[in-house]
């Protein structure tokens, strides 16, 4: 029953290429080891690291795979003896996944993500922490998972109305919407300079006299200028009308906005290297999504979380089975 499902069980390349040993680990059962596989291993470079119902693995395989995946040679045999029951429950129940069918969902993955260019591929993978060798790993894995599951398990499950409301209600902030701003802005840099003509009857004889823009800003905000006018005097930068969220901004210029009304501009503020003046073209108030805009995605990520804790059931009663001989 599981020869014509290997399809469904091919991990999109999106998907692989974010595993990460981290992930792998605390997915995976703790194994409880009789001795220091790190020692063990390192200790015997051609010997046994451990027996999976009679079935040995090496302890240059668990090098190999602490290398390539990046993690400790304990995280790499317990991933390794996870493999080896499922394959050996898979194999059990009438399974088989041969290494030409991985090798073709491996060519198949380059070949729509990356036009068949395999070395493009590999180049992604290590950026990612990841190689070809732990792909290949992930998908006979994910295959084998997909396919036992597939043959034990309902194909879908559903989620009680009160679960996504409960989990809408704990996890409100999560689906909140920011407020938004969309902004013209103008200022200067805090360092520049501008040359204005001295004050009738002054005893210098230059006519001109050069202040930084942060003191001239001012003195004609002691004047009582228009705005306008100092913007005409000052600004060397304006932008269009830009959209921003709360987030994004500095709180100053926030909590300067939220005393505003569209249309209305903000006084000289100073953020980072600059003075900038804002006006605020319009405002959306951050609010609460409605539940039913977020049922779906609160009803996949419980059914994920379910998925994850059904295999780690399952992957524990395989251990509890299992003649696992750690040497």
């Amino acid at each position: 029953m599981f020869r014509n499902g290997f399809g469904r069980g091919a991990l999109t390349v999106a998907t692989v290429l974010q595993l990460s040993a981290v992930r792998a680990a605390e997915e995976s059962v703790s194994l409880p080891l009789t001795s220091d596989p790190k020692a063990s291993v390192e200790a015997r470079p051609f010997g046994i690291a451990a027996c999976v119902n009679g079935e040995p693995i090496a302890c240059d395989e668990v090098r190999k795979a602490a290398a390539e995946l990046k993690v400790a040679p304990t995280e790499a045999l317990n991933l390794l003896i996870e493999q080896k029951l499922l394959e050996a429950d898979f194999k059990k129940k009438g399974g088989k996944i041969s290494d030409m069918h991985v090798d073709a969902q491996v060519e198949t993955m380059a070949k729509e993500h990356f036009n068949g260019n395999r070395e493009l591929m590999r180049q992604v993978l290590r950026q990612q922490g990841q190689s070809l060798y732990g792909l290949k790993q992930e998908l006979r894995k994910s295959m084998v998972t997909n396919a036992l599951q597939s043959g034990q398990m309902p194909s879908r499950f559903t989620v009680s109305p009160q679960r996504i409301t409960a989990y809408y209600e704990a996890h409100a902030s999560d689906f909140r919407e920011e407020a938004r701003y969309c902004l013209k802005q103008s200022g200067f840099k805090a360092n520049e300079t501008v040359n204005i003509p001295r004050e009738a009857g002054a005893e210098e004889a230059s006519e001109v006299k050069t202040l930084t823009k942060e003191a001239y800003l001012e003195r004609l905000l002691a004047e009582k200028a228009p705005l306008s006018e100092i913007q005409k005097k000052l600004d060397t930068f304006r932008t269009e009308a830009i959209w921003y969220k709360a987030s994004e901004l500095d709180p100053k210029l926030v909590q300067a906005l939220e005393e505003l009304s569209d249309g209305s501009q903000t006084a000289y503020l100073h953020i980072g290297d600059v003075w900038v003046t804002s006006t605020l073209v319009q405002k959306k108030e951050g609010h609460l999504k409605p539940l039913a805009d977020v049922q779906g995605a609160i009803e996949e990520c419980l059914l994920a979380g379910s998925a994850q804790e059904r295999h780690r059931a399952y992957l524990q009663r395989l251990r509890e089975r299992a003649s696992i001989v750690i040497f």
